[in-house]
């Protein structure tokens, strides 16, 4: 099975290669490792493997900042499912697809379960699909155990582990591992935070760890407070030393929607802005300058994320293609007459049945409802019938639905 899941990029892959771990202490001699340059040369460069598309590449080491409840776990799941089935829920393209591992020391099989499942269903797996994650999706729920990369065992000198050569011999053994999720930075080491030699020494054990396995190796790190107040994110926004960033060779970060986002987003309820979550590279050595371009991302049932319905304009300026599809069902129902003006609960019945509205609960829906009239409300779109409860769609908004 295992052969299918191959990326034609990297046909030279040891497939089941015996793994040597190399005496650390034992020094190479400079002269073996110069570049043959004639080689080099000789060709044009081959193209750089990619994991996600011209963002996120293949065989190298990576951050991922957050503050706590900013969805990074969430996120190392979706990129995990992902390196398996070749898609996200957001248009970002998945270039290379084989076995994906994810190291999760603060999840028990219970929260695995209790994430890993709903999740699949908002991607709508297909059985097919849900074979080979079965196969080629490793987890590791790892809440209760001592998993250390790193550790300092005699109080001074901080050290790779057995783990780590555990690690790094499971992704080989796999053959085809492309994407390795470690989660997170402050349970993998025993060095200081604030160190910057210890915050240095685990960013290379990552980045190490990929080039050698040639697997992408995320690690999620918890980012600072400031991260909040900034209107673009920028890079060495993790927590501590930031020298962690500097030996790694791409960053990206995470954080909820700030309230001036919201605003130009149309959305003011505080339940709905806080649901959106922006990701985003901040450094790439090697990535584009589209790269760096914000994905906005929305928070759904059991924290599965999925692309945001939202545009970054002026509230009044444009609705989203959700809340369109709302009001075109406002203004079937209504068919102009005063009489049939729809009720609430009608029309998010309806809603619910189209797919506007895809939450599980009622009161999930009543709620996720709720928003979408307010927005369409304080756009000019619909307004309170005559009959108690009902709504009907103005002038304007009929005007608006027969145009999109």
């Amino acid at each position: 099975m295992m052969e299918e899941f191959v990326n034609t990029d990297r046909s030279e892959r040891r497939a089941g290669a015996p793994v040597s771990s190399p005496d650390r202490g034992a020094a190479t001699h400079l002269w073996s490792l110069r570049a043959d340059l004639a080689d080099i040369l000789a060709h044009e460069p081959p193209g750089r493997p990619w994991f996600i598309d011209q963002i996120v590449e293949l065989g190298r080491g990576a951050l991922l900042n957050g503050l706590g409840g900013s969805s990074k776990t969430r996120a190392l799941y979706h990129f995990g499912i992902a390196g398996v089935i070749g898609r996200l829920p957001w248009n970002w393209t998945v270039a290379s697809t084989g076995s994906s591992i994810l190291v999760l020391t603060e999840d028990t099989r219970r929260d695995l379960h209790e994430t890993l499942y709903p999740m699949c269903r908002a991607l709508g797996v297909t059985e097919a699909e849900l074979e080979q994650i079965n196969q080629h999706l490793h987890v590791l729920p790892l809440a209760g155990e001592d998993f250390r990369l790193l550790d300092m065992p005699d109080g001074r000198t901080l050290d790779r582990t057995g783990r780590y050569d555990q690690l790094r011999e499971m992704i080989d053994g796999l053959g085809n591992t492309v994407f390795v999720g470690l989660d997170p930075a402050l349970a993998l080491t025993a060095g200081n935070e604030l160190d910057q030699n210890h915050q240095r020494m685990l960013g290379k054990a990552v980045d190490d760890l990929a080039v050698n396995t040639e697997a992408t190796v995320m690690l999620t790190s918890h980012a600072t407070k400031g991260s909040l107040s900034q209107n673009e994110l920028s890079s060495h926004s993790s927590r501590g030393g930031g020298a962690i960033t500097d030996k790694v060779r791409a960053e990206y970060v995470m954080r909820t929607m700030t309230a001036k986002e919201g605003k130009e987003a149309g959305i003011t309820d505080p339940e709905e802005r806080k649901r959106h979550v922006q990701l985003v590279g901040v450094k790439g050595n090697n990535l584009p300058p589209e790269s760096y371009v914000p994905a906005w991302l929305c928070r759904g049932d059991g924290g599965a994320l999925h692309a945001a319905d939202i545009t970054q304009d002026k509230a009044n300026e444009g609705l989203s293609s959700r809340k369109q599809q709302a009001l075109s069902i406002l203004v079937r129902l209504h068919q102009g007459d005063t009489a049939k003006s729809p009720r609430f609960s009608e029309w998010q019945s309806e809603c619910f049945s189209q797919g506007v509205i895809a939450s599980n609960t009622e009161e999930a829906r009543k709620r996720a409802m709720g928003r979408v009239r307010e927005s369409l409300q304080n756009a000019g779109m619909i307004q309170p019938g005559e009959k108690s409860g009902a709504w009907v769609p103005t002038e304007q908004g009929e005007k608006y639905a027969r145009a999109t």
